[in-house]
């Protein structure tokens, strides 16, 4: 068993693309009904493309994810280990998804579910996890300012949840007030904070064996990067036309209007000032 791991907007999809690729996969992408799929996205994820499918298809097992969302959705520092009923609960859900997808080797999920619970099911499982400096990432989110602005509000509008206020917020409200920021600049800020405690949770917690990548990496060496992936996890290497396709298939283009790079380069200056966010 595979899994691909990391934070929203750092890669995972396009590094996901390449385990489609290597496994041999056709049809349309990021579609999963149930069954034949061999490379799963985001099987716990209610945002996942063709989730109410897998609905309709194996309702139990959407009861079983539904059930599972308060534990395997939580944010950094959330994440301890849970008690015997939560653990039986985890369980469950990797039995469910093992019973949807039969012939999955491998999926995607943004966090590090439990990893210990996965090792116990799949003693051999290969952990990857993808990175991306904080340039390029914030500059990703901000060339889409809804994401932006939902996924870090510490509102519930994702699956944090609401006992207590995340942690990156009071970070960010410290930061926006001593910098005298302008007020679109908030949304950036959070999710900064937020980037810098994930990694932080996962430098503490993760897999130590995880292999790690990077979303400069991959794009700068695309080719040697991934055989070395690949071949990390025991599957085969496409050929060069193939990857090089590949290759060309991340998204960058800046379509919303309201953010530009020079937003992007003043957060990072702050931040680098203030000294206390990662900007690696």
């Amino acid at each position: 068993m595979i899994c691909v791991t990391g934070i929203n907007s750092s890669g995972t999809n396009w590094l996901s693309k390449l385990f489609y690729l290597a496994l041999g996969g056709e049809g349309k992408f990021m579609i999963a009904l149930g069954g034949e799929e061999k490379f799963v996205i985001e099987p716990w994820s209610p945002l996942a493309h063709g989730y109410e499918e897998v609905h309709l298809y194996h309702p139990e097992y959407w009861e079983m994810a539904e059930a599972n969302l308060g534990l395997l959705g939580r944010w950094p520092g959330r994440n301890e280990l849970p008690t015997a009923e939560g653990r039986a609960r985890i369980s469950g859900a990797l039995t469910a998804l093992e019973n949807t997808w039969p012939k999955a080797v491998g999926f995607k999920t943004l966090y590090f579910h439990y990893w210990e619970a996965m090792r116990e099911r799949w003693p051999d499982i290969k952990f990857v996890s993808i990175r991306r400096d904080l340039q390029g990432w914030l500059g990703s989110l901000a060339r889409r300012q809804g994401l932006l602005i939902h996924m870090f509000a510490g509102t519930g509008t994702w699956t944090y949840p609401l006992a207590e206020p995340p942690p990156w917020l009071p970070m960010a409200r410290a930061a926006a007030e001593d910098g005298q920021t302008p007020d679109k600049w908030f949304p950036l800020l959070k999710a900064a904070y937020y980037r810098h405690v994930e990694y932080e949770w996962r430098d503490a917690h993760g897999p130590a064996d995880s292999l790690r990548t990077s979303f400069a990496l991959l794009a700068g060496s695309w080719d040697m990067e991934a055989a070395k992936i690949l071949e990390h996890c025991g599957l085969p290497v496409p050929g060069d036309e193939e990857l090089f396709q590949w290759a060309q298939s991340r998204r960058r283009r800046w379509a919303d209007k309201d953010y530009r790079r020079e937003d992007v380069f003043g957060v990072i200056e702050l931040l680098q000032r203030r000294g206390d966010c990662r900007c690696d």
